[in-house]
């Protein structure tokens, strides 16, 4: 083929195409609905070749129509939803024209969610795109960000309180908000994976029964976020009422809060490593610790005579109880886990022919 000149079109508002050599596509059979590869090839040029569709397959556009959402909340979670299950582009339309309080919310939602980008906007047309790497981190990784995250969450509450300063608070509804982020994420992570053998091997998930125990997980950790949001609150109530809880009480408190946030390091760290005695461990502490809450919430209620004081009291320490089960539950899930295959508690017996006698001998010759 002679070399031939084409010239460069726009298409839309920041789409550049140029057409193909009619000889070219003959030469090739390509023909409409085909794909081909564009790849760098050094000095300036662009190298071309057909690719079979077998190969390679466009990703889906999920099409929003906005004409028919009434409400900025439902558009704000149509864009959630179509993110988190896995969706690379997602395409808002309307016939009349994009309002303008639909597109702040379209804007503020992306800060809602790592990744997801304008990638080309018009009047009648947004296009969103995800250009996050869905492999990257790990989910033991996000699981472990979304922790350490809670965890700073109490530790601040834990400080303003012991040092009355209700500064240290705003950090904490800053944090909620990093966590939400890493939240969707983890749930765009798991929802891909449980479609996708490769992309969940990338994440290191080693059976489709991690991905129903990590779905729990973070629904947990998501619930201690809100947890840590309205001791927040009470707390800095407690703070602007100006009436300071006795030295012993704010022990007390602050002794339960660091006690709970030494049981969701071990709870995590039980999970990740499927160490089923220590989750066994933290399931008895929790247990006995929640009993401890409920004599203190006795004794509060009976020593404050403030009633904003003992109400704030009372639901700092009913939230940090709930905390504390919370954790139970996630120890439970790594108890789970660890038996999912061999260890120093369980052995996975397979391929036994014979029926139950033949493995009843084997097991006892161990």
């Amino acid at each position: 083929m002679k070399p031939q000149m084409r010239r460069v079109v726009k298409l839309g508002r920041s789409t550049l195409a140029v057409t193909l050599p009619k000889e070219w596509v003959e030469s090739i059979k390509l023909k409409k609905g085909d794909y081909v590869l564009a790849e760098d090839g050094g000095e300036n040029t662009l190298r071309l070749s057909k690719m079979k569709e077998k190969l390679y397959k466009a990703p889906k556009v999920c099409v929003i129509n906005v004409d028919s959402v009434r409400s900025r909340s439902l558009l704000t979670r149509l864009i959630i939803g179509a993110y988190t299950v896995g969706h690379e582009l997602i395409w808002l339309h309307s016939r009349h024209g994009i309002k303008l309080e639909q597109m702040m919310e379209v804007n503020k939602t992306l800060q809602k969610l790592v990744g997801l980008h304008i990638v080309e906007q018009t009047e009648n047309i947004v296009l969103l795109q995800s250009l996050a790497d869905p492999t990257k981190p790990s989910l033991d990784n996000s699981i472990r960000r979304l922790h350490l995250l809670t965890y700073s969450m109490l530790e601040n509450i834990l400080r303003a309180l012991l040092d009355w300063d209700k500064s240290l608070l705003d950090n904490v509804l800053f944090t909620g908000e990093e966590c939400d982020k890493i939240y969707w994420l983890i749930i765009r992570q798991l929802l891909t994976a449980a479609g996708d053998k490769v992309m969940s091997e990338s994440l290191g998930v080693k059976s489709y029964l991690w991905l129903v125990g990590n779905r729990a997980v973070i629904r947990i950790l998501k619930t201690l976020i809100r947890h840590n949001e309205s001791i927040s609150k009470w707390v800095l109530k407690i703070i602007e009422n100006g009436i300071r809880p006795s030295q012993d009480i704010v022990s007390n408190v602050v002794e339960l809060g660091r006690f709970t946030l030494h049981i969701q390091s071990e709870a995590i760290d039980a999970l990740l490593m499927r160490d089923v005695e220590k989750a066994n461990n933290i399931i008895e502490q929790a247990i006995q610790k929640a009993q401890e809450v409920e004599n203190s919430l006795i004794n509060i209620s009976a020593s404050c005579n403030d009633n904003l004081l003992r109400t704030a009291l009372i639901n700092v320490l009913s939230e940090l109880k709930c905390s504390l089960l919370d954790m139970k539950a996630i120890a439970e899930i790594a108890i789970n886990r660890g038996a999912e295959e061999s260890g120093s508690y369980i052995t996975i017996e397979t391929g036994f022919k014979g029926g139950e006698s033949t493995l009843r001998e084997n097991v006892e010759r161990r």
